[in-house]
């Protein structure tokens, strides 16, 4: 907000500040959303939406397959897991 205050209206870059500034007042931050923890149906929306970037799939399936391990554990994927003491 400071930056964008010290510049005029002229410069460009003040137009790209205030759209995402404007985009970041429109979401919805108090909402939520059930997780769907289906690393099947992710992938295959993934695959279907999206062309190669396999690793970056396969990431994100792990991801969401981890997700629903710990849930069905009883954590709820939300919190730090402490790092191992020996290194």
């Amino acid at each position: 907000m400071d930056r964008l205050e010290r510049m005029g209206d002229s410069n460009a870059e003040s137009a790209m500040i205030r759209t995402y500034l404007d985009w970041l007042l429109a979401v919805p931050w108090a909402k939520r959303s059930e997780e769907r923890l289906d690393p099947v149906h992710a992938r295959e929306c993934l695959d279907a939406d999206h062309e190669g970037l396999d690793d970056v799939k396969r990431r994100i399936t792990e991801y969401l397959a981890v997700r629903k391990l710990r849930s069905r554990a009883g954590h709820d994927g939300r919190t730090a897991v402490p790092a191992s003491s020996s290194r």
